[in-house]
């Protein structure tokens, strides 16, 4: 962000001033061209939010909404990655679409927000549920919460959430 800004600077120094128009225009095209790369680093981790969209998708939002905001994380994680520090830029960028993907749901999938751990907490206990109903082994909201490693209050809690209802649907006959 910085050294963009101080380009605009450059740029806005150089309509005034002659001798620097050449090097402002060498920064700017050098400025273009890692954006260029960074987007072609962040497209090429697309898959990675198609992946992470499909984990996630879920009743709050759909799979298509989800795999947007995981570009959207890929591109933040283009802008922050740092190659010298030995990751593969796969695992750094996954990272970043989860984050976005699950503030994503937090913010605009549910009409009152729940905090992140709960949100967390939530999706962990309905993986348990799919995992058991999946091996066809019964099971109880006690062992949802073993399984997810909070206590059973908190499980039964986050379980009655459930879905959007509309607020026209009648409430009793």
């Amino acid at each position: 962000d910085r050294l963009e800004k101080a380009i605009e600077a450059v740029q806005k120094v150089a309509r005034k001033e002659a001798s620097l128009r050449e090097f402002a225009r060498t920064a700017t095209n050098a400025w273009r061209r890692a954006e260029e790369l960074r987007w072609r680093l962040a497209m090429s981790g697309r898959r990675i939010a198609h992946g992470e969209a499909r984990k996630l998708a879920g009743p709050f939002m759909d799979e298509e909404d989800l795999v947007q905001e995981g570009y959207i994380g890929l591109l933040r994680a283009a802008k922050r990655f740092d190659p010298n520090r030995g990751i593969r830029f796969s695992t750094y960028a996954r990272w970043w679409v989860r984050a976005q993907m699950t503030r994503a749901i937090d913010h605009t999938g549910r009409p009152v927000r729940l905090p992140g751990c709960a949100v967390e907490q939530t999706r962990n206990l309905r993986k348990a549920m799919k995992r058991f109903e999946s091996m066809g082994i019964e099971y109880t909201i006690s062992d949802l919460a073993d399984e997810v490693n909070i206590d059973k209050e908190r499980a039964e809690l986050l379980l009655s959430q459930g879905n959007t209802i509309s607020l026209e649907q009648p409430v009793d006959d």
